[in-house]
């Protein structure tokens, strides 16, 4: 049983950390755009 709650909890880690990420992207791609207009 153990091994299954830690192979979840490592599935939610993960999962979390790529919507993380994804957000962090998502935030600083309008910057990314203005940046590219500007230059």
């Amino acid at each position: 049983m153990s091994d299954n709650s830690a192979r979840r909890d490592a599935a939610l880690k993960n999962l979390d950390k790529e919507l993380k990420s994804r957000a962090r992207r998502e935030k600083l791609r309008p910057l990314g755009v203005t940046l590219a207009t500007l230059v």
